[in-house]
């Protein structure tokens, strides 16, 4: 099982940001700050789908410890795929929701750091100009 399911390159990240004008230390910050919560965002799927895989692994081995008299029927076994096909769509969602977030996240992370560099360089624009 992968230990990183979402990708995010914080130096390629830092770079860009670098680029837009921010100072190295700010861009470093915000970089490593982004790939922590990237990082978590990553972990709580993998914990995730740990927990189902557990699950699953736990209800195989109750199936296989029934004896003879108490196998399952055919009506049982659709029983038990239904409900783990409704488990794993909640997975997917969950999942489409998490990465959902982080996207949410990201951009609102460049909305501000644009904010903060629009007003930053019409600061400066007005003090070259000498507006203030």
């Amino acid at each position: 099982m992968a230990t990183f399911i979402l990708k995010f390159d914080p130096i390629e990240y830092a770079r860009k940001l670098r680029g837009a004008g921010m100072t190295q230390d700010q861009a470093d910050i915000q970089a490593q700050e982004l790939e922590r919560i990237v990082e978590l965002q990553s972990q709580a799927l993998l914990e995730q789908r740990e927990q189902q895989a557990k699950a699953t692994q736990e209800y195989a081995q109750k199936l296989s410890n029934l004896e003879a008299k108490e196998l399952a029927n055919k009506g049982d076994l659709r029983e038990v795929e239904l409900r783990l096909l409704k488990e794993i769509e909640v997975v997917r969602r969950e999942i489409a929701t998490l990465k959902y977030g982080t996207l949410k996240f990201i951009i609102w992370t460049g909305v501000g750091v644009s904010a903060i560099l629009i007003s930053t360089l019409g600061s400066m624009m007005a003090k070259g100009f000498s507006w203030w």
